[in-house]
């Protein structure tokens, strides 16, 4: 679909709705609005009739009676993301950020009282600097926001194990958990390398969780640097 069409589609349901729809969707995606739960209600298959407007005119009876005896809306659980997912999810989207700027996708998102206050994504190379990760511009965010340095009642979700600039950062800041999607073996500072966020000589400590969409994080890295070995392949077969 065209801009031009998408550009109508929006104005319709926004004249639907009474709002920008699109913003609407991504506060919903971001956790930064509650979606009521609608109430559910179950219908004998007999009474299921097929819709006259639509061109299927043939139902498999016996497809619909074996549909009927699944408990689906007991089983929903089964598909519904985590709390930890749900957050994971908006640090994948900030990472996406830096993958479209060709910079390692390591994203990250702070949250405080069950809502995102921060969000950041890796932009070292773009910004030609040291300390443009997304840890450290997350944690910039998020204080700039509640109005402290101590982000004690806050929790980070970040796709990478933080490296040791970040993990200091962390630890310094108060944060109360670091949720971590895919470990960093040659570079992390939470119980790879060596763990800074819990070290007893430290005078705070953060709980850490690993492993939160694991899958994800890492094969958005991995397809990152392989791409990234592709291009430098053809560059070098070009000259």
């Amino acid at each position: 679909m065209d801009n031009k069409n998408n550009a109508r589609l929006g104005k319709g349901l926004s004249s639907i709705f009474g709002q920008d729809v699109s913003k609407v969707l991504d506060d919903i995606q971001n956790g930064d609005m509650e979606v009521e739960r609608q109430e559910q209600s179950k219908i004998p298959v007999d009474e299921i009739r097929p819709n006259p407007y639509q061109p299927r005119k043939v139902f498999d009876d016996e497809a619909l009676k074996e549909l009927s005896s699944l408990d689906i809306v007991s089983n929903l659980k089964y598909f519904e993301m985590t709390q930890e997912e749900k957050y994971m999810k908006a640090a994948i989207r900030e990472a996406k950020k830096a993958y479209a700027l060709e910079e390692v996708p390591i994203g990250c998102v702070i949250v405080q009282n069950d809502r995102i206050i921060a969000r950041g994504y890796n932009r070292r190379n773009t910004e030609g600097n040291t300390l443009a990760h997304a840890e450290l511009t997350a944690i910039k965010k998020a204080s700039k926001k509640t109005g402290d340095w101590r982000l004690e009642d806050c929790t980070m979700y970040v796709t990478l194990e933080p490296c040791q600039m970040c993990a200091g950062a962390i630890v310094q800041s108060r944060m109360k958990k670091v949720v971590i999607g895919s470990m960093n073996p040659k570079a992390g500072c939470a119980g790879s390398v060596l763990n800074l966020l819990q070290m007893a000589q430290f005078n705070h400590q953060v709980e850490i969780e690993r492993g939160v969409l694991e899958e994800e994080c890492s094969t958005m890295l991995s397809g990152f640097f392989r791409e990234l070995r592709d291009k430098k392949k053809r560059l070098r077969e070009n000259v």
